[in-house]
């Protein structure tokens, strides 16, 4: 029983670090003056790259849910870049987290039985989401609030296959994901990819460097090892984290901020992911003294 409690732990720790990485998404992809496409791109092919010595073929898991994964990982990232150029960080962060909402129905279309006890968390994180969407923040468009609402669908298929993949190597994985990603946005999307990254000044190539490394290939990196000892509608719970430093950033170097419908809504969100964080512990201390 200590093992699944420390596994527990491991996996929650995992979690909220992706989220850490994960929250320079929303100051960096925004000094960037790349097309959605060729920044999806090149982060994911540098990410690929980083994490390429890590790959151990024998250790991957060859399923339908892998090349699932793969696809869904590809559709997220491109989603997410999309919404964070078209609407304010705190709602493009905020809304691809309405995942749980997703994972939790169709564990119950499955028929996998869903405890009243799960419920409540969620219900406090869906106000916050609602509240989010009728948000007046700087940068606000109706356009990026749909894309950031589809991007929910998208992270909540990222996380159902990548469980289900089952992979001993996710760092492999990650590698193998960002470079199918790189490729087809580069290739079949990206306009000029070469000549957009030739003109970026040298800050903004560490900038690159610096989404790439830790805030893709470190992020999800750390997010598929955490699935490994949480369940998805829990790391997806959790994954809202990002909420807390991501505007932060965008506040303190950008300034862009929310409103106080935005502020509100903020703490729905923490509440109900503080909420999923005792839930979690709760059914873990009843297992332990069953």
């Amino acid at each position: 029983m200590e093992n699944k409690k420390n596994n527990l732990n491991l996996g929650i720790g995992l979690v909220v670090l992706s989220a850490a990485c994960w929250s320079l998404n929303s100051p960096l992809v925004k000094v960037l003056d790349l097309n959605a496409f060729t920044l999806t791109g090149m982060r994911a092919l540098i990410a690929g790259l980083a994490l390429l010595p890590f790959l151990r073929v024998k250790q991957m898991n060859w399923n339908r849910f892998t090349f699932l994964m793969m696809i869904a990982f590809m559709v997220h990232c491109t989603l997410i870049v999309l919404a964070l150029k078209n609407t304010s960080a705190p709602i493009a962060v905020a809304m691809q987290f309405t995942a749980p909402v997703w994972i939790y129905m169709w564990e119950h279309k499955k028929g996998e039985r869903i405890a009243l006890s799960r419920i409540w968390p969620l219900l406090v994180m869906l106000v916050g989401m609602v509240l989010f969407m009728f948000s007046k923040g700087t940068g606000v468009t109706m356009r990026g609030n749909v894309i950031a609402a589809v991007s929910s669908l998208s992270f909540a298929a990222l996380t159902y296959f990548t469980k289900r993949a089952q992979t001993d190597n996710p760092l492999g994985l990650t590698s193998i994901s960002n470079l199918l990603t790189a490729a087809v946005m580069l290739l079949f999307f990206a306009k000029a990819p070469v000549s957009e990254v030739a003109a970026l000044h040298p800050m903004q190539l560490l900038v690159l460097l610096i989404l790439g490394i830790i805030q893709t290939g470190g992020g999800y990196a750390l997010y598929f090892m955490g699935l490994s000892y949480v369940q998805a509608s829990t790391a997806a719970m959790l994954s809202p984290l990002e909420m807390v430093l991501g505007p932060l950033w965008v506040a303190l170097f950008l300034h862009e901020y929310p409103d106080m419908i935005g502020l509100v809504a903020f703490v729905f969100v923490i509440a109900g992911v503080l909420g999923e964080v005792y839930v979690a512990k709760h059914a873990q201390k009843t297992i332990q003294a069953e």
